[in-house]
């Protein structure tokens, strides 16, 4: 199952819309120019579509078959590449990747689709054989209709550029595809302000948060970025001090039990080095984007796991993909083990079950301690 919020209405209503060949708008929003509009680009609600498709065959819902089809691409392209499986466990396990799968929120298929995107430059790059900039510049721009944050991308093609510069043919590929990308988001936004007379429907307000506040909420945002295991439901001091001693435990194991061995998996590979590379690049110029948007402008959300998630994921999956393969584990399957069951207990929202448990069993419905939003 997954949390139902209020954006995740909204987008479910916007992909009714989109089948019904409605405006897409929502009706009881209205911006500075007195327009009815949709504060949420069409890429996600498109997506969900894709889940309705299945959602009626396999008796489940659109979201979960959206994200289980999305997994399962992801890991088939993985397994294809022969990049470590291990490496992708482990991030599908932490704290921040499940509680972004289980919301409604867009923010899980941004980060597939990045995946997929940094694997196909890798792929390319690999094999010195850069060719359709129109295609990658088309997958770039409706990464950026499923969340506008994807406009982060053209600082990676810059990246690209720069780093390509001595090469002619490499750099007139990335030359093209941030022109062709560029053209495209000037189009959206001339839409935009055609049909609801602002770039992106709606308004985004300056933000009025103290500097100091600011900065105190990101580092507790970083650090519970960092805390892979923690405790989003709130129920215990406890828990939350569990998954940091686990964490340092874990960080032990793997300095200690560690050797600097070639595994299988070909460390040598060029294509294992980009794939990481591009990876951990994606999640730093994401943060790059997105931690001076938020410190400017208004959002609901701090600096929290949906703002903050999709570049730690990235980041971290460079980092397991690069670790993984430079080093031979030993006793694979019992980190695995150990990983999922922590991640799994961290991440339970133990209040929600307790007061379930409660009700079912001695019918008392009272709240014994509050309860935790989902």
């Amino acid at each position: 199952m997954h949390y139902q919020t209020v954006d995740g209405d909204y987008y479910f209503l916007l992909a009714n819309k989109i089948r019904n060949g409605q405006d897409f708008v929502i009706e009881g929003l209205k911006n500075a120019s007195g327009r009815h509009f949709s504060p949420y680009p069409p890429g996600y609600p498109l997506l969900l579509n894709v889940g309705v498709f299945f959602e009626n065959t396999l008796q489940l819902s659109a979201v979960l078959c959206l994200h289980f089809f999305l997994i399962f691409v992801l890991g088939w392209i993985w397994i294809v590449k022969k990049l470590p499986v291990i490496s992708l466990i482990t991030i599908c396990f932490t704290d921040t990747f499940m509680e972004l799968a289980c919301n409604q929120w867009s923010e899980f298929s941004f980060i597939i689709a990045l995946f997929l995107a940094a694997i196909w430059i890798s792929e390319m790059e690999s094999k010195k054989n850069l060719h359709h900039p129109l295609a990658l510049s088309l997958f770039f721009f409706f990464i950026f209709l499923i969340r506008y944050a994807g406009i982060f991308t053209i600082g990676f093609i810059i990246l690209k550029l720069w780093q390509s510069f001595r090469e002619k043919a490499e750099f007139k590929f990335w030359l093209k595809t941030g022109v062709a990308l560029g053209i495209l988001v000037l189009a959206w936004f001339s839409f935009q302000i055609w049909a609801f007379g602002q770039p992106t429907g709606g308004d985004r307000y300056a933000n009025n948060q103290t500097n100091g506040l600011l900065a105190f909420d990101l580092l507790v945002g970083i650090a519970n970025q960092i805390l892979i295991f923690k405790d989003w439901s709130g129920s215990s001091y406890q828990s939350f001090v569990l998954g940091l001693i686990f964490t340092v435990f874990f960080l032990i194991w793997a300095l200690f039990y560690s050797r600097g061995k070639a595994s299988s998996f070909k460390p040598k590979s060029k294509f294992n080095s980009l794939i990481s590379n591009n990876l951990i690049y994606s999640g730093l110029l994401y943060f790059l984007f997105i931690i001076p948007l938020r410190w400017y402008f208004y959002f609901a959300e701090g600096y929290d796991f949906r703002l903050l998630g999709p570049g730690t994921i990235l980041i971290l999956l460079g980092f397991s993909v690069r670790f993984f393969i430079d080093f031979q584990i030993r006793k694979k399957m019992l980190l695995i083990c150990l990983w999922v069951m922590a991640s799994c207990f961290f991440s339970l929202p133990k209040k929600e079950i307790y007061l379930k448990f409660q009700e079912r069993i001695w019918g008392n419905t009272e709240t014994v301690f509050p309860q935790s939003s989902p």
